[in-house]
Parts: structure tokens; C-alpha cells; sequence
């Protein structure tokens, strides 16, 4: 029984250390040696340079585009049913007119805060797309927020909402 007992053990161990995670190459060898130190002063990260979002909210930041452009949103109504589709319209164009690409992250706000992400979803001048309401979301006083990413800014689209 010590045998059986003193196996196990055995290929529990080796479980054990095969599991977790590495940042070092696989393939066996030793980890690699640390970076060497420098004397010299800190050295800052590059600055990103697209916009995060807020760290209280969860809402990116309005962020004046490189090149102008006008943006709106339409829905079918400021109350949606539980479970049927409601449809919002993004539209952006350049100044010229022209339809500018990009990206729509479809959010639910509550109180100003993030309350659920829809999606993120590419466009070429317009975006149409419909969502179903679950039954928990009823009676919810929301901003569904459509925050268009384009020309190198970000344009927060409001549209205030009550699931009925």
C-alpha cells in the first residue's frame, strides 16, 4: 500500500509542476538571466497613444478627432421591450461628407458608470444593428451610449433609455 500511496504522490508532484504559468519559453532550459541594471536614470514607457478608458467609469474619453467629422445616433425609441429588437443607427462622415471607418463600442450606462458592453463593432460611414433587452433590464433607467472611434478621436453619442 506504501508503494501505491508513495506513486501517487509521485504523479502528483510532477502534475504539480508541470501546471502554471511562465513567461519563459517552453522547452525546458533554464529561465533566462535578468535584465541587466542600469546606473543611468529610469527610462519612461512610451505614451500610448490611443485613449484608454477611465478607470472610475469604464467610459472612454471624448477625444478631439485628427480630422473633423460629424457623428449621430437613432434608435427605434427611448423605451425598448424586454426581448424584442430594438435598432440604433450610427452615422459618421468626414466634414466633406465623405462616410469616415470606424469603430462603435456599444455600452449601457448607469449613473454615469459602466453597466454592460453590446459590442464593438467596425463601420464604414454606418452602423446598424439591433439588440434584445433581457427581461432583467426592465424598469432600468439607462443611457445607451454609442462611443464612436474614428479620425484618430472619440465621439461619446448619448441616448437616454427605459426598458419596458
Amino acid at each position: 500500500m506504501s508503494r501505491l500511496r508513495a506513486a501517487i504522490l509521485a504523479v502528483a508532484c510532477l502534475a504539480a509542476a508541470g501546471c502554471g504559468g511562465s513567461s519563459a519559453p517552453s522547452g525546458g532550459g533554464a529561465a533566462p538571466p535578468p535584465p541587466p541594471t542600469t546606473t543611468g536614470a529610469p527610462v519612461a514607457a512610451p505614451a500610448s497613444t490611443a485613449p484608454g478608458p477611465d478607470t472610475v467609469t469604464g467610459i472612454l474619453p471624448a477625444a478631439t478627432p485628427k480630422t473633423p467629422l460629424k457623428a449621430s445616433l437613432s434608435a427605434t425609441g427611448h423605451r425598448p421591450v424586454a426581448g424584442d429588437n430594438w435598432t440604433f443607427v450610427v452615422k459618421a462622415n468626414n466634414k466633406d461628407g465623405t462616410p469616415t471607418m470606424g469603430t462603435v463600442r456599444a455600452i449601457l450606462l448607469s449613473n454615469g458608470k459602466l453597466y454592460d458592453t453590446i459590442g464593438w463593432f467596425g463601420f464604414d460611414g454606418e452602423l446598424r444593428h439591433s439588440v434584445v433587452f433581457p427581461l432583467e433590464r426592465k424598469d432600468l433607467a439607462l443611457v445607451f451610449q454609442a462611443q464612436v472611434i474614428a479620425n484618430g478621436g472619440v465621439v461619446n453619442l448619448n441616448y437616454p433609455i427605459k426598458v419596458r
